[in-house]
């Protein structure tokens, strides 16, 4: 009969069985609010684990990632996730606060040379124990042409000395910085530096980040979006509750819109000028009517009852044709018809 390794046999105290339990606990109801993600969620969860397992454990572990995606995959959430996850684990001693510990890259450049460095060190110093969310990474990867200096390259000056392989390698909880950077994974519309530029253009950052940490968010397909629009039509107060059969139908309609172009540079953002496309059908249709009746929007019907507004299939069926029709005229270029 084969022998059990030594951290087989080896029990967790109560409270690391505690810790894990609650980390668990928070990352299920966290993932269960986004849809998508499969991938991402069993990446974090094989990080608990380890970071659970004796003798492995006590290896010194890189914890900092990279979060490449289009706009609006849900790049933001995911990082506050996983450095709450960090924080119940043990490896931060300061919970994630955004004001804190979230920054846009751009933010940091500065208008002469010295002055990204100086303001990057300040941000550092404000994330001591905890994280550092740099959103829109890739824009550290600019240069003016023919520049063989960046803005970008004072930044990774002072990031470098703060993570694993730097100069304040292995450091205790209460003073480490552990950085997340976000940004795309693909050129925008008018071209531009994408994640992949960022990693060609500071060479330390492949052994300074674990390769599986390095994590690809796609885009949401079609039913997706559906799910994610139904979701937060309801959060949104409205009432709204779709068969299976017209789910199905909204995907099918949704992947008729013909502007998939659209959907990959906004994806999540597409599902909030939804609801907004979606309200503009409700406004119109309570709008001189104060009586608690059943009112009507081109043939659309919305009813007011108890401050409750009940929405129907045909309203949110009417209100993506509409925005399709918005979508696919800025598409051609051509300007909005007045009325």
């Amino acid at each position: 009969m084969p022998r059990r390794s030594a951290a087989a046999r080896v029990t967790p105290t109560r409270r690391q069985q505690q810790r894990l339990n609650d980390t668990k606990a928070y990352l299920l109801k966290a993932f269960a609010s986004i849809v998508g993600l499969g991938s991402v969620r069993e990446q974090v969860l094989y990080q608990i684990r380890r970071l659970n397992t004796p003798v492995i454990n006590k290896i010194p572990a890189n914890m900092h990632a990279v979060l490449m995606g289009n706009p609006g995959v849900g790049k933001t959430s995911v990082a506050k996730i996983w450095a709450t996850t960090l924080f119940l684990m043990g490896q931060t001693a300061v919970r994630y606060n955004h004001e804190k510990h979230y920054v846009k890259a751009a933010s940091l450049y500065g208008s002469v040379i010295g002055e990204s460095g100086k303001a990057m060190r300040a941000r550092i110093k404000g994330a001591r124990g905890g994280v550092l969310v740099i959103d829109e990474a890739h824009e550290l990867a600019k240069r003016d042409d023919g520049a063989t200096y960046s803005f970008g390259d004072e930044v990774f000056q002072q990031i470098f000395m703060e993570m694993a392989g730097g100069d304040a390698d292995r450091q205790p909880v209460a003073d480490r910085v552990i950085f997340i950077f976000a940004g795309y994974k693909d050129p925008g519309p008018n071209g531009g530096p994408t994640m992949a530029d960022l990693f060609r253009m500071n060479q330390g950052l492949e052994r300074r980040i674990d390769v599986n940490m390095r994590l690809v968010l796609r885009d949401y397909d079609d039913k997706e979006l559906v799910n994610i629009f139904i979701a937060k039509t309801q959060a949104s107060g409205f009432h709204f509750e779709p068969t299976p059969r017209e789910r199905a139908a909204l995907g099918t309609r949704l992947a008729g819109q013909r502007i998939s172009a659209y959907l990959s540079r906004t994806n999540g953002g597409f599902v909030d000028q939804w609801l907004a496309e979606l309200e503009r059908v409700v406004v119109d249709a309570y709008e001189g009517n104060d009586d608690i009746t059943e009112v009507n929007y081109f043939g659309v019907g919305v009813r007011f009852v108890n401050d409750g507004v009940t929405i129907t299939n045909a309203d949110v069926v009417a209100s993506l044709k509409a925005l399709g029709e918005r979508i696919r005229r800025l598409e051609k270029g051509a300007p909005k018809p007045c009325a």
